[in-house]
């Protein structure tokens, strides 16, 4: 690359610790971006996307925060973890599971809660993941109710 207006020494900084002294070329900046079957810049890298699912099951049909953990069984090393509806109904839930109306992913169960990750609109567009538990409830809890 030849420079063939003036030629300026800048001082360009990668990162935290490194510093680059370059040779910069203005006559040698593009005017306009031509990335044709490239990523765009402006977009941004990991991006979440929203999944669906072709055949929702029937825990699809209540919100998270209805649901109540009520107990858990274990074979061996596996274990589910068994969620109440509010019509009463009992569904047992693994990982990787898919519950409740925003389609959350069972990401863990354990004896006291069930944690999953759910996907909700950011709001501009874009989506964000956030992850929740349900918490299994307790005869005290099942008193107050």
């Amino acid at each position: 690359m030849h420079c063939v207006n003036d030629k300026i020494r800048r001082k360009v900084t990668l990162g935290l610790f490194v510093t680059l002294l370059a040779d910069v070329c203005l006559s040698a900046v593009p005017s306009s971006y031509h990335g044709h079957g490239k990523r765009s810049p402006f977009v941004p890298l990991a991006s979440i996307k929203k999944q669906t699912h072709a055949q929702p099951k029937k825990i699809q049909n209540y919100s998270l925060a209805a649901m109540r953990m009520v107990g858990s069984l274990q074979e061996d090393k596996k274990i589910w973890g068994i969620v109440m509806t509010p019509d009463k109904k009992i569904y047992h839930v693994e990982l990787g599971d898919y519950i409740g109306r925003e389609s959350a992913q069972v990401t863990e169960v354990n004896s006291q809660d069930i944690t999953v990750s759910e996907t909700i609109a950011d709001g501009s567009g874009g989506w964000l993941k956030r992850q929740l538990e349900i918490k299994r409830i307790t005869q005290n809890m099942r008193a107050d109710k």
